[in-house]
């Protein structure tokens, strides 16, 4: 496996995919405007996880992907607080206010945006989730 590819490469570009669905949150996606005119382009792609250990591997990559984004949304919510608390006491010292205020509202302003990318990042894997359990009861299904 090359260095810049991430695994699962030939079935999914998981970037490609993520930009793309942050576009649809966004209304801005020229290539989708529901959420199932997205879904449908991508279980097709998510069926070429051909057999159930591919499948199970692509899975548990994407959950581990889930995870880390839900570590970040632990250290965004982490700032916040911080800023938070550095503003309330900027406040009760009256210690230059409106410089300080000033610097904690972009502060959180920036953490805020950034809190929000990280949210759709969620999202996307989630729903990448839901759509490769619903292959999964489907072939299930089919075996039956």
């Amino acid at each position: 496996m090359s260095k810049n590819k991430q695994p699962y490469f030939e079935i999914i570009n998981i970037q490609k995919e993520l930009n793309e669905y942050k576009k649809l949150c966004k209304n801005k996606s020229k290539k989708f405007k529901y959420y199932l005119d997205w879904k449908h382009y991508m279980k097709p792609l998510l069926e070429r996880l051909d057999d159930s250990e591919k499948t199970t591997n692509f899975k548990h990559f994407i959950i581990n992907k889930k995870r880390t984004e839900n570590n970040t949304n632990q250290v965004y919510v982490a700032i916040i607080l911080f800023a938070y608390t550095t503003l309330i006491s900027f406040v009760k010292m009256d210690l230059n206010i409106l410089s300080g205020a000033f610097l904690i509202i972009v502060l959180l302003f920036m953490v805020v945006l950034s809190h929000d990318d990280y949210n759709k990042d969620c999202c996307f894997f989630s729903d990448v989730i839901e759509i490769i359990e619903e292959i999964e009861k489907e072939r299930e299904n089919n075996l039956s």
